[in-house]
């Protein structure tokens, strides 16, 4: 049986995370042994990845860095396969630990290998793990682009270019649907929404201001913001200094992500940069309108030509968006939404699978 180790830095909820579990899936479907090894935090997804076929060695997470070094050497020493790395972490450490050419890392984001440290720095640190690794794969065209233009790969690497697939790996509890009082909303009202950790990337600041400006020409409106972060007391704040306080709901984390979408009238997403972006997917997945930034990867998943990409960084332009789709009749939202699930089919979990099992075939032992 073809086997393939995936190391990964979490297996918590978040995108590249949920796009491990669908890969994954796909893989036991066509016949691999899969094997997940995390290294630190809940693991969330613990249970979906072992009720979907997959092995979840745990015992790596309960050591220190230097602890995991030597298990991983020894774990590796004892097994054979594909070695696959996914996040900073976890290619670090798959770089020191495994044979020379013996794996392959995913780049999942459009950022610094080692966000925070000096560019020199990062940029030595990930042409180290790139060298070392038979080759890579890049969700995107962005995260190519991002790490040729910061010399974050070394010069023997071969990338591929493999985008997301994606199935609703987050079903509806058939027990208790959500309703709009869930969500802090009314039936009446229209619903504004995001699903993101409240950081820098994601550019809240943008998007409440554009809320703003909307809820002076939609007075039965509201925004709900789902995630959690290091900037949610000032994002807060802004939104008091902003007078909207009333008409924002902060819902934390959750694990009803399509559930959740579905509720909402319009999708927003403010993000200053993406690798991927599959929360794009979901929102199209859950037939809603999306306004998102022209930015990185986003055109790459809604499709160059989607016509409510706005301009990055600006409130005025996401509010006329954000506007336009609350203005809606019934055939121009129906027009969107056909726009978006053509957009879809695109992203078959299956073709990626396949395509990622190319890549193995260089390096399968």
């Amino acid at each position: 049986m073809k086997k393939v180790i995936h190391v990964i830095t979490t297996i918590s909820r978040g995108g590249a995370e949920n796009q491990l579990l669908i890969l994954a899936r796909e893989q036991v479907r066509n016949g691999w042994h899969v094997s997940i090894v995390y290294l630190k935090d809940t693991p969330e997804l613990l249970n979906d990845f072992r009720d979907s076929g997959v092995e979840v060695v745990t015992d790596c997470a309960k050591h220190s860095a230097i602890g995991q070094v030597f298990w991983l050497k020894r774990y590796f020493k004892k097994r054979l396969g594909v070695i696959h790395a996914h996040l900073p972490r976890a290619e670090l450490l798959t770089s020191i630990t495994a044979r020379k050419n013996s794996f392959i890392v995913s780049r999942h984001n459009a950022e610094m290998f080692f966000p925070g440290a000096p560019k020199w720095f990062s940029s030595i640190l990930s042409r180290f793990v790139t060298k070392r690794a038979n080759s890579g794969i890049a969700i995107s065209q962005a995260v190519e682009d991002f790490i040729r233009s910061k010399n974050e790969v070394s010069r023997n690497c071969k990338i591929s270019i493999i985008r997301y697939g994606f199935n609703n790996s987050l079903p509806e509890n058939k027990n208790r649907k959500l309703s709009r009082s869930d969500i802090g909303a009314s039936k009446n009202e229209f619903i504004f929404g995001t699903i993101g950790r409240i950081v820098a990337q994601k550019d809240y600041s943008t998007l409440l201001r554009a809320f703003s400006f909307v809820s002076h020409d939609i007075k039965n409106c509201k925004l709900v913001i789902i995630g959690e972060g290091n900037l949610k007391k000032d994002m807060y704040k802004l939104s008091m200094d902003l007078g909207i306080s009333t008409k924002v709901v902060w819902l934390g984390r959750t694990e009803r992500i399509i559930e959740s979408l579905r509720l909402m009238d319009c999708f927003v997403l403010a993000s200053r940069y993406e690798g991927f972006g599959l929360v794009l997917l979901e929102a199209m997945s859950a037939k809603i309108p999306i306004v998102a930034s022209d930015v990185s990867a986003i055109p790459e998943v809604l499709g160059i030509k989607h016509p409510l990409l706005s301009i990055p960084g600006n409130p005025s332009n996401f509010a006329k968006n954000m506007t336009l789709v609350a203005h809606f009749n019934v055939n121009e939202r129906m027009k969107l939404l056909d726009i978006q699930s053509n957009q879809l089919k695109k992203f078959e979990p299956n073709g990626m699978s396949i395509a990622i099992e190319k890549v193995y075939s260089e390096i399968y032992i």
